[in-house]
């Protein structure tokens, strides 16, 4: 055991020597870093972080730009869909309203066929009546009602529902059908 000591122990002492010397001749052919020479490397340093520095700055001011012109890309792009929503909005509504003018359009287009419907209804049944049965009903009624029945009067039948009428009468409607006015 002793034996084994000492024999790891002089191995170790060796290594050591070795090291030592080594270390000793890489230390005496390395030339020291003079002061000059430090600070010239620390000038090279310098001036290499400066030119980085200005790199990364140019970066940073260019994606800033690439930011500022998306910014005003983004505000043109809101200003844009609010302006087409304003018109979408406004043919919409327009949409509606025209819906609604149809709708009251077509209403009145029905109540007027049924009107015209009516008065046929009524031409023929006056078609049927003699001069002296109309008489005292045409009286009563207002001079369109007596155009429009008469507009939709079999032409042979026309002159029964003129005869009815006084002169005077007859006279003003024969005036509003030829479309001439009283002078």
């Amino acid at each position: 055991m002793t034996k084994d000591i000492f024999r790891w122990g002089s191995i170790g002492f060796g290594v050591f020597v070795v090291l030592v010397v080594g270390i000793f001749f890489l230390l005496k052919y390395l030339e020291p870093v003079g002061e000059e020479t430090q600070i010239e490397i620390a000038a090279k340093d310098n001036l290499m972080a400066k030119q980085l520095l200005m790199l990364k700055q140019s970066e940073i001011d260019s994606l800033n730009g690439c930011i500022e012109k998306l910014k005003s890309d983004l505000s043109f792009l809101n200003l844009t869909n609010d302006s087409l929503k304003a018109q979408s909005e406004f043919k919409n509504n327009l949409i509606e309203e025209y819906k609604k003018n149809i709708n009251q359009l077509n209403n009145k287009l029905t109540a007027a066929t049924e009107t015209a419907v009516s008065i046929q209804e009524l031409a023929k049944t006056y078609e049927s009546m003699k001069a002296e049965e109309m008489r005292p009903i045409l009286q009563k009624v207002s001079d369109k009602t007596i155009i429009a029945i008469y507009k939709n009067m079999n032409s042979r039948k026309r002159k029964d529902i003129l005869n009815a009428l006084s002169s005077e009468r007859a006279a003003a409607i024969t005036q509003q059908l030829a479309g001439v006015s009283r002078g």
